[in-house]
């Protein structure tokens, strides 16, 4: 995925970090690794949705629809809104 925007945008200085939103764990190691490696959150496209015709469980046990859907999300935002060098703005919508 990194080498493929690489490429279309002609821009090399990115980066790309993975996480599995089904898998919350990987929701909070991403935000642990946020939180130590980022200064700033200029804009987050919290866009991420599954819809299946059946019941599917994360491996924590939850509704894989609501979690990748909302719960990671919110997770995520609520552990890097906690730490303790909080960089989020209060007022952010």
């Amino acid at each position: 995925m990194g080498i493929e925007l690489r490429d279309e945008t002609d821009y090399a200085g990115g980066e790309v970090w993975s996480l599995d939103q089904g898998d919350l764990r990987s929701v909070t190691r991403f935000a642990v690794k946020f939180t130590k490696e980022v200064s700033r959150l200029d804009v987050l496209v919290a866009n991420a949705g599954v819809l299946t015709r059946r019941y599917e469980a994360t491996k924590d046990g939850f509704e894989s629809t609501c979690v990748c859907t909302f719960g990671a999300d919110f997770s995520f935002l609520h552990l890097v809104n906690n730490a303790s060098s909080s960089f989020i703005h209060r007022e952010c919508r």
